[in-house]
């Protein structure tokens, strides 16, 4: 086989790129890294039923991976999930925080790639994230009910 480098063909770079992402284990490695940012975490997800749920939530995302879901889309299902968190996984998005400002600082990290927690207490000298931009965001979770059986930690 020649060296890429030597290779004079336009797509010398998009046919092994190709072929990686067209593997399962790509599936699984983005679909873990993925769990890790949106907190699929049985602890989190409630007391006894954490393991049903993030099976579930787990089992979306590696199918969102695997079925190459664009990523506006993704972000789209989760942020406006509803329903059972036992019938719809991203639904789950919302059972793995406490607080609408542990929400939004989750949702700021995982689809716009900003950490925005320290504007929380402060405007940050060298962020673009303003305190109150921190509450406005959170402001948006602040309507979000949990039925009863769905909540962290309740089982009836």
């Amino acid at each position: 086989m020649q060296p890429v480098v030597a290779d004079k063909e336009s797509q010398k770079r998009v046919k092994p790129s190709a072929s990686l992402l067209a593997k399962p284990e790509f599936a699984d490695f983005r679909a873990l890294r993925l769990s890790d940012l949106l907190r699929v975490n049985p602890n989190k997800l409630g007391a006894g039923l954490g393991d049903r749920a993030a099976a579930l939530y787990y089992e979306w995302i590696w199918n969102s991976v695997a079925s190459n879901k664009p990523w506006d889309q993704f972000a789209r299902e989760v942020i406006l999930a509803q329903g059972s968190a036992f019938a719809d996984g991203p639904a789950n998005f919302y059972r793995s925080s406490n607080s609408p400002q542990e929400l939004a600082e989750t949702t700021a990290q995982a689809f716009l790639g900003v950490r925005i927690h320290c504007a929380k207490c402060h405007n940050h000298p060298y962020e673009t994230w303003t305190q109150n931009q921190y509450y406005e965001l959170a402001g948006f979770f602040c309507r979000l009910k949990l039925k009863p059986g769905e909540r962290k930690g309740d089982t009836g």
